[in-house]
């Protein structure tokens, strides 16, 4: 099956009618709106062929179960999204306008306060480096400043700088930073959510085959439980007529009577597993449309009488589970999970210990200032400032150049919390749930060889079931043939024929049991091995895609 566009739409081909009600929705291919009533819901009625490869594939299609855990992959996604979404860089803009009087008493100065107008922005990036860690920032700030000060030779006076800073661990968060070891668990946890909805497809399929084989075994018990009363309503006529002619006994017509009325019993019981059998497989492969008064007929076109597999090879079933069991992959990631945790947490216990450098350029301009001062001549005008830009512009003229003027730094920080006990515990903690983690893993690999070891020995005691029940079947056949010709010859009763009966329905009984357990034992080995979606042909990137 490479592709699963077996939609409800294909239903109606089938043959099943869906009837809107009041409330109905107007794409017939959308599953009906369910609230707190559901007596308008659109409502499926009609009768429906079903082959067993059509069940696998509505399955799929249909399934809430699945279209729930079709969810989890893509919440993965997105929260590996969301932990790199860290390192996006963030940009930022600030500015501001102060005024400010301050009363002062020098002789330099003219005024008796200085009184100062500042505008001022700055705008940058800020982020975090992805991998090795740390934090990097660039910084572009701008200022313009007036002042009636007497000594300041500008005003207003522009100012501008462009930094960039960086600060790298060198011990604690060095490769093992929180955010990118965030992003790590996130990529692995990825990839646990796929084997987590392969885990939940194969779970479904093999519902969908149980319930598909259990369906077809209800069916034929209702069919053997028709065809006993027939027989014994069939005895009960004959034994009236010879009742009356005096060949037999009033008691033996009640026995003949009793007979009926256990086999009615009979059947009622098997057509009520029946209905309840065929409502599981119309939930697995028709959910969303299944409502409280639907009617549906379902017509299973496949038998389970063929034997396709005879034997199993143990040891071959376990290593390919080992190498396809989805729960195996699974948890091998988890401990992939816990891995990178313990190694986190392991580092948490050194010190921190960062290099932190910056480097930059500022810039000058501005207009002379009407309020300076001429120390050299007192009473004259002071002479204009030589060498000085007017607009703010021109203060970027020097940047990125050898005569422009510059400043770098560059330190250290060290930290250690004393007793460091978080980081301990934190630790201890880790290593717990790794281990923790292994041996679940170990577990599961015991449970896959225990599975696989019940579902082989469960086939071959099937096929023998098969075979013995089909030779207890027709020796019940022929017993019941021979105690109906002794009842005709008068050297039998009809409670012995019923009696040889009910071994005949015991027989199809144990038959229709055995090859039920036949089909389910197959389908346990190929989910215990991994191999189920193999078998139906199912591509797991495409039964992923949302409905």
């Amino acid at each position: 099956m490479s592709s699963l566009r077996f939609a409800p739409i294909a239903a109606l081909l089938l043959g099943i009618g869906l009837n809107p009600g009041p409330a109905a929705a107007a794409d017939p291919a959308a599953a009906p709106p369910r609230s707190a009533s559901v007596t308008g819901a659109s409502t499926l009625s009609g009768k429906l062929e079903l082959s067993f490869a059509d069940a696998i594939a509505m399955a799929v299609q249909n399934n809430l179960d699945v279209e729930l855990r079709r969810i989890d992959p893509l919440v993965a996604r997105e929260v590996l999204g969301v932990t790199l979404g860290a390192f996006d860089p963030e940009f930022f803009a600030r500015g501001g306008l102060s005024d400010s009087e301050i009363p002062i008493a020098s002789a330099l100065q003219v005024n008796s306060s200085l009184d100062e107008r500042i505008h001022e922005a700055e705008t940058g990036l800020n982020g975090l480096i992805p991998l090795i860690g740390g934090s990097y920032g660039i910084t572009f700030a701008g200022q313009d400043v007036e002042t009636n000060s007497s000594i300041a030779s500008l005003s207003p006076e522009l100012r501008s700088s462009l930094s960039a800073a960086l600060q790298v661990p060198l011990l604690r968060g060095l490769l093992w930073g929180e955010p990118w070891t965030a992003v790590r668990v996130s990529r692995v946890g990825v990839n646990v959510a796929d084997e987590d909805f392969r885990t939940a497809l194969m779970d479904t399929v093999r519902r969908t085959e149980d319930a598909y084989w259990g369906l077809v075994a209800a069916q034929q018990a209702t069919r053997v439980a028709q065809k006993s009363l027939e027989t014994a309503q069939a005895l009960l006529e004959q034994t009236e007529a010879q009742f009356e002619v005096g060949v037999v006994s009033r008691v033996e017509v009640v026995e003949a009577e009793a007979g009926v009325a256990n086999r009615e019993f009979s059947l009622i019981r098997d057509d009520a597993t029946e209905r309840n059998q065929a409502d599981l497989l119309i939930d697995i492969v028709l959910g969303p449309y299944l409502a409280p008064l639907s009617a549906v007929e379902i017509v299973l076109t496949d038998s389970p009488d063929v034997l396709t597999v005879t034997d199993v090879d143990v040891e071959s079933a376990a290593e390919k589970a080992f190498s396809q069991r989805p729960e195996l992959a699974a948890a091998r990631r988890v401990i992939e999970q816990r891995a990178l945790e313990q190694k986190f947490a392991s580092l948490q216990r050194l010190p921190q210990l960062d290099v932190v450098g910056s480097y930059g350029y500022q810039g000058l301009a501005g207009r002379d200032n009407p309020n300076r001062f001429n120390f050299a001549n007192p009473g004259a005008p002071p002479p204009p400032i030589v060498g000085i830009d007017r607009e703010f512009g021109d203060s970027l003229d020097d940047y990125f150049d050898a005569g422009g003027s510059k400043q770098w730094s560059l330190g250290g920080r060290f930290s250690i919390p004393l007793g460091n006990v978080r980081a301990r515990h934190e630790h201890t903690l880790a290593e717990l749930e790794l281990r923790r983690a292994r041996t679940q893993l170990r577990r599961l690999e015991q449970n896959v060889i225990t599975e696989i070891r019940i579902a082989a020995r469960t086939l071959r005691s099937a096929i023998q079931g098969i075979d013995a029940a089909e030779r207890g079947r027709v020796a019940a056949a022929e017993q019941l043939r021979a105690e109906r010709v002794r009842l005709e010859y008068g050297e039998s009763t009809p409670f012995d024929v019923l009696q040889r009966e009910e071994d005949l329905v015991l027989a199809e009984t144990q038959k229709i049991s055995a090859q039920q357990i036949y089909r389910a034992s197959i389908t346990e080995l190929e989910r215990a091995q991994g191999t189920i979606l193999e078998r139906h042909g199912i591509l797991v990137e495409e039964a992923a895609v949302l409905r």
